[in-house]
């Protein structure tokens, strides 16, 4: 499995969140907050991925990072902002939690969101509080050795 593969597997999941489609949600592609979007969510790949033979040797385990930036533009009184991006951060993550597979992807033994980082501004043309999960997808592969 690559990395495109978990990546379009989150991409999946967050898609079953009401108000979230592939109109606003999207692998590093920035236009999609300069189009006028009420919220959007941006994929990055995150830290680099491990990889380990687990200890009977018989599967290797690869660990994928993924970003999940998500965008809230700036409209509205502070306090308002801030609670849309919290309400909104909470849906993702309770998809998340209802997708440990992210639905049924082949290998995948477990997808947990390790961090959620402190919303911050960001500004892309216009102004955005920018919020992030940091991702953390495990996959576990046949290893097969010579004999």
């Amino acid at each position: 499995m690559s990395y495109v593969t978990i990546e379009d597997a989150v991409a999946t999941v967050i898609r079953k969140v009401k108000g979230y489609s592939l109109a606003n949600v999207s692998v590093g592609d920035n236009r999609r907050i300069a189009e006028g979007v009420e919220q959007a969510v941006i994929l990055r790949r995150g830290g680099p991925s491990t990889r380990r033979l687990l200890t009977l040797g018989d599967c290797w385990e690869t660990r994928w990072v993924v970003n999940v930036e998500l965008y809230i533009p700036v409209s509205d009184e502070i306090g308002t902002i801030r609670r849309t991006i919290d309400t909104e951060m909470q849906k993702l993550l309770d998809e998340f939690d209802k997708w440990p597979f992210l639905d049924g992807t082949s290998g995948v033994n477990n997808a947990e969101a390790i961090s959620v980082a402190e919303a911050e501004e960001y500004i892309l043309g216009s102004r955005w509080w920018r919020q992030v999960i940091t991702l953390q997808v495990d996959e576990l592969t046949e290893a097969v050795r010579a004999e």
